[in-house]
């Protein structure tokens, strides 16, 4: 295993600058010009990584649990292209293919008890990926093929990172991955709360390993294969998405076949198949009047948009309209809050979702759903069963 250098840096908030402005044509406000990459969101909290610009966070996080209605700067966070969110860190990817993690110390959460600042780790490396959950990160290194093995840091239980026997041990650890004791070559890869699911190459396939609840033997000894892909068939290695208990993937499976979503695992919320209850480790096919391009898990709701973003539907948990329609509507909805605007991301987190929107159409991110811990990142929406909240990034929680 590549010797992963690990330095303690000391990382406090600081105000973002506010930049040129511009108004939002729903409702004329001024929001200022800041352009997220990429965002992420974890149980009630978001955060969003805009390249040279600092990354931004809003809603509950740390403990004790303060709120943020309204996004606030981390300082010592520009150059981050990628974002990772967990319960207790935010962890970034920078150009320079390295990771920069803010989290829990002795001293505080992310600075955020007004006296004292948090410790942060670098951890060395060339990365080109990063994705979390509310437990744990992973990264994938790169290599000369561009595909590369998976170091992960975090919670270790349910075996979900081979190879580790220390369960005590949270720091970074390159995974050892074997199918059929042949090492893993990882071509994509999405982290669950207990368990990861990864695409692999030559030969192709999607395996998962850490907890199954719908599996006698919910810890497998090895990672287990969840899809063969056909030779002639054609799997979009960055359409894996998995959630707390569940995880999707879109397949085309012949040369002529149309893609489908295909999603696997916990059913509770209709989130791998919609009306119709209960858990199963056979993948199942969600019938979508689009041809779905992108698929996106958040902890008990899934969402998916064709090529050109514009007609995004989502199926699962509704309780508090996250669905983007009216709350507790069930089945396959379509996004109605989000009229004709071009979709480049989503995120979720337990009773919320969020978009990225594409620059085209004005760059704007919109949230809607459960706003009681400050999720939607705009305190003067309350209710949104009838348009999404605009992240308002023209303030900042801590500093104005």
């Amino acid at each position: 295993m590549k010797p992963l250098l690990i330095v303690a840096l000391i990382s406090s908030l600081s105000c973002l600058p506010i930049s040129s402005e511009r108004n939002h044509p729903l409702d004329g406000y001024n929001y200022n010009q800041y352009d997220p990459q990429h965002i992420d969101a974890v149980d009630d909290l978001v955060c969003a990584a805009a390249g040279a610009e600092k990354t931004r966070c809003w809603g509950s996080l740390g403990a004790p649990w303060r709120t943020y209605e309204l996004p606030f700067s981390i300082n010592q966070s520009e150059g981050i292209e990628q974002i990772a969110v967990t319960g207790t860190t935010i962890c970034g990817l920078r150009v320079d293919g390295q990771v920069l993690c803010a989290g829990q110390s002795p001293n505080g959460v992310f600075g955020h008890n007004d006296t004292q600042e948090a410790a942060t780790l670098l951890v060395s490396g060339e990365f080109r990926t990063i994705k979390s959950s509310s437990t744990k990160t992973c990264a994938q290194q790169r290599d000369d093929t561009g595909f590369g093995t998976l170091t992960c840091w975090g919670d270790t239980s349910y075996q979900v990172f081979p190879g580790q026997n220390d369960a005590n041990d949270r720091t970074p650890f390159e995974l050892q991955l074997e199918l059929n004791d042949q090492p893993i070559s990882v071509q994509s890869f999405d982290v669950g709360d207990d368990h990861i699911c990864a695409v692999t190459l030559n030969p192709s396939k999607v395996i998962c390993w850490g907890r199954q609840t719908t599996q006698a033997d919910p810890f497998p000894t090895e990672p287990r294969v969840i899809l063969d892909i056909p030779n002639d068939g054609q799997l979009n290695p960055d359409s894996l998405c998995v959630g707390r208990q569940h995880a999707c993937v879109i397949l085309k499976t012949g040369e002529n076949d149309r893609p489908q979503v295909q999603c696997w695992g916990d059913n509770s919320f209709g989130q791998i198949q919609p009306n119709n209850p209960g858990g199963n480790l056979s993948p199942k096919v969600i019938n979508l009047a689009m041809v779905p391009d992108k698929v996106f898990c958040a902890d008990n709701h899934t969402c998916a948009i064709d090529s050109d973003g514009r007609h995004p539907v989502c199926w699962g948990d509704n309780s508090y309209g996250q669905l983007g329609g009216e709350p507790n509507e069930s089945g396959i909805a379509k996004v109605e809050i989000l009229p004709n605007l071009q979709w480049v991301q989503f995120t979720g987190g337990k009773t919320f979702s969020c978009a990225r929107i594409s620059v085209s159409v004005g760059g704007y991110t919109y949230c809607w759903g459960d706003n009681s811990h400050g999720q939607l990142g705009n305190p003067t929406i309350t209710d949104t069963s009838e348009r999404a909240a605009v992240v308002d990034f023209f303030h900042d929680a801590i500093n104005d």
